[in-house]
C-alpha cells in the first residue's frame, strides 16, 4: 500500500471516529470539503501546516499521520480524567510523547497520587 493510500484510510478513520462529516473538519481546520476529499481519496497531501493542523485535532502524532508509525492508539480527550485536565494536560500533549516519556510521566502522576492519599489519611479525610 502507498504513502497516500495509507495516509488517506488513517485520515478517514480517524474523521469517522470522531463522528464528523468532511465539511465539518474543513470548517473546524479552515479547509475547504474539497480539501479534505482529495485528501481521503489519495488525490493530494496535505501541506506541513496542515499536517499540523490535523495531527492537533485529532491528537496524533505527525510520525502517525505521516505513516512512520503504525501505532493507531491515541488518548482522546474523552478518556483524560478532568483532574488532569484541570492541571493542563490534554491528549495532544499526551500523544505527542514517546512511549519511555509517556511511561515516566504516568510513574510521576502515580507517585504524587500517592502522596496526596497519604496527606489526606493523615488530616483523617
Amino acid at each position: 500500500m502507498s504513502y497516500n493510500e495509507t495516509f488517506a484510510i488513517r485520515l478517514k478513520k480517524l474523521r469517522t471516529a470522531k463522528g464528523i462529516s468532511q465539511f465539518q473538519l474543513g470548517e473546524m481546520l479552515g479547509l475547504k470539503l474539497t480539501t479534505i476529499s482529495s485528501y481521503e481519496i489519495g488525490k493530494s497531501q496535505p501541506t506541513m501546516e496542515n499536517l499540523i493542523k490535523l495531527a492537533e485535532y485529532f491528537g496524533v502524532s505527525l510520525d502517525f499521520l505521516m505513516c512512520r508509525d503504525s501505532d493507531t492508539k491515541t488518548i482522546t480527550d474523552k478518556e483524560i480524567p478532568e483532574e488532569l485536565k484541570a492541571l493542563g494536560i490534554d491528549a495532544i500533549k499526551i500523544n505527542q510523547l514517546s512511549s519511555s516519556e509517556l511511561q515516566q510521566e504516568l510513574t510521576d502522576l502515580v507517585g504524587y497520587a500517592e502522596k496526596i492519599k497519604n496527606i489526606l489519611k493523615k488530616l483523617g479525610k
